[in-house]
């Protein structure tokens, strides 16, 4: 999806669901883009990310989306993964997330299922450290 696309998305406030199934190889850097879709459009409840790389800005916002409940990363670089547990904490109605294909050790994970056993977290495919 071409960033103008993206920034396009920004525009419709009431935007429930976006899907950015980016398929560019390697992965890519949004931080502007993706900051603005997030921060204009909070009343999503369905996200899915594809094969880019999450900021820790971009995290803080989309910890921002109050409505948030499904959150589906795949082939999502972290650029600090300790950090998305900040959607854990702050995601209040978030029910499921997602992670295929990260770089999460397996032990942040299982920390993040104890403290957090409301929410559904799949893993799979992690780089496990």
């Amino acid at each position: 999806m071409e960033l103008h696309r993206i920034n396009a998305l920004a525009n419709c406030k009431n935007l429930r669901t976006v899907d950015l199934e980016i398929m560019d190889y390697p992965r890519v850097h949004f931080d502007d883009s993706l900051s603005r879709l997030l921060s204009s459009c909070q009343l999503l409840e369905e996200i899915y990310l594809n094969n880019i790389v999450l900021t820790d800005r971009n995290l803080k916002l989309l910890a921002e989306c109050k409505n948030l409940k499904r959150l589906h990363l795949k082939n999502v670089e972290f650029v600090t993964p300790d950090n998305v547990s900040i959607i854990l904490e702050q995601c209040s109605k978030l029910q499921k997330l997602f992670l295929e294909v990260h770089n999460i050790s397996r032990n942040l994970i299982r920390q993040w299922r104890k403290s957090h056993p409301h929410v559904y977290i799949y893993a799979s495919g992690g780089i496990y450290m």
